[in-house]
C-alpha cells in the first residue's frame, strides 16, 4: 500500500512465483530395502506465513526444501507400510494421506500446509 492508500500490485516474476510456490511438483526416487520406488505427483502449497518460510532461503531453496520433505514423509510411509509391488495401486489413496500429514506436521514450522498431495505415479523397481 502507498501512502494514498492504494494497495500497488506485486511486480509480474513475484506473481508467477507465487503461483508455481503454490502448486509443488516433485518426482523423486527412493532407495528402499526391497527395491527402487521411483514417485512422481503434485502438491497444493498454502503459505500461512511468508516470513516464516522465507527462513529456508531463496524461493529455490524454499522449492527444494519442500520436496525434500516431501520425500522424507513418503520414505518413511513407505518404510512403515511395506507395501509389495501389487499392491502399490491399491494403498496409492491411503500413501498419499499419509504422507499429506507427515508432511504437514513438518511444515507447520515453516508457516506452510498442504492442501492437498496427490501421487501420480508410483512403481517399485527391484
Amino acid at each position: 500500500m502507498n501512502g494514498n492508500g492504494i494497495v500497488q500490485q506485486p511486480e509480474f516474476e513475484d506473481n508467477e512465483r507465487m503461483r508455481s510456490l503454490s502448486d509443488i511438483t516433485w518426482e523423486m526416487p527412493l532407495t528402499l530395502p526391497w527395491g527402487t520406488i521411483r514417485a512422481k505427483g503434485i502438491a497444493s502449497l498454502q503459505v500461512r506465513s511468508p516470513e516464516r518460510l522465507a527462513a529456508l532461503g531463496t524461493y529455490s531453496a524454499q522449492v527444494a526444501a519442500i520436496q525434500d520433505i516431501i520425500a522424507q514423509s513418503l520414505e518413511n510411509i513407505l518404510i512403515a507400510l511395506l507395501p509389495s509391488a501389487d499392491q502399490l495401486p491399491a494403498q496409492i489413496w491411503q500413501i498419499a494421506s499419509a504422507t499429506l500429514v507427515s508432511v504437514n506436521s513438518k511444515l507447520y514450522d515453516y508457516g506452510a500446509v498442504l492442501l492437498d498431495l496427490s501421487i501420480t505415479e508410483i512403481a517399485i523397481f527391484p
